[in-house]
């Protein structure tokens, strides 16, 4: 049913009306568009990267047919396939020749492998300031790029679960400030950044982003105490073990071809975080309501 609803003609003009109406409600809903220029920061030029749902402005912009076009150049190849097989790896097989029958001529013949895209090098020490539409919160982003050699993935991982939650280094480091943070990794796999987004007054903005590169720099100078560090440990594997209870979680990993993660051991760390949260990595991005 799947391969036939992906092969079939494109979405009639109400289903793409529809579709246009949820992701736009969505950007607003979830705070999205809030991020909007942290995308365009990080990844100029290709902010889907970052922002896979789209910017709010192209979304409300585009039009169906550019749609039909884009979904009948996917259908044409090449396509892959993901198959969680409960017995055999030959159940896999039999699934994915099954889903072939209904797939474009085009499709089935296509090189079997998709292609490279042109890989993205977040910047590093950057400043960047951008305007909101009225109506929303302020926003700042202090981010530190993610290098996925070596285990930088899981270490920044684990980093970001000893930043974040209740009882998390943020929540004690801005409990003056009156702003609050959240940490988490941004971006695929292979190149992705640390994220602090902080949010609050706008008033309360540049004070916390000052206590973050402070937090950060502290941390990449070995501030971790053993406390904190089995606490990110524990939260590291609850992440880690609700992941692999989650089909949809494990056919996105065995799509990109990921493992489970292991979280680092404290000597990898430690040399991790003095490597990585260096001031002069951090980049910040701020998103203000400009005045009228």
């Amino acid at each position: 049913a799947v391969a036939r609803a992906f092969a079939a003609d494109a979405p009639r003009e109400g289903t793409l009306v529809d579709a246009r109406a949820i992701l736009l409600a969505r950007s607003t809903d979830t705070g999205d568009r809030a991020r909007e220029p942290l995308a365009l920061g990080l990844a100029p030029g290709q902010p889907t990267r970052l922002a896979p749902w789209g910017l709010f402005d192209g979304v409300a912009r585009g039009g169906g047919e550019a749609a039909r076009l884009r979904w009948a150049s996917l259908a044409r190849g090449p396509v892959r396939i993901a198959v969680l097989a409960t017995e055999s790896a030959e159940q896999g097989a039999t699934i994915a020749r099954a889903v072939e029958r209904y797939l474009p001529r085009e499709s089935r013949e296509a090189a079997r492998q998709c292609p490279t895209a042109a890989p993205w090098v977040p910047p590093v020490g950057a400043q960047r300031a951008a305007p909101l539409p009225a109506g929303h919160a302020p926003r700042a982003f202090v981010t530190v790029p993610v290098d996925a050699s070596g285990g930088g993935q899981a270490a920044a991982t684990l980093t970001a679960h000893a930043l974040g939650g209740d009882g998390g280094l943020l929540e004690r480091a801005l409990e003056s400030t009156g702003a609050r943070a959240s940490a988490y990794l941004l971006g695929a796999p292979a190149s992705s950044v640390l994220v602090v987004e902080i949010a609050g007054p706008d008033p309360a903005l540049d004070p916390a982003i000052a206590q973050v590169r402070a937090l950060l720099s502290r941390v990449g100078r070995g501030a971790l105490s053993a406390p904190e560090l089995e606490r990110a440990t524990a939260r590291f594997a609850q992440s880690t073990m609700e992941a692999q209870l989650s089909p949809r979680k494990r056919l996105v990993d065995l799509w990109r071809g990921l493992p489970s993660p292991d979280a680092p051991t404290a000597p990898a760390l430690a040399a991790w975080l003095a490597a990585r949260l260096r001031d002069d990595r951090v980049s910040v991005t701020t998103a203000r309501v400009t005045p009228p």
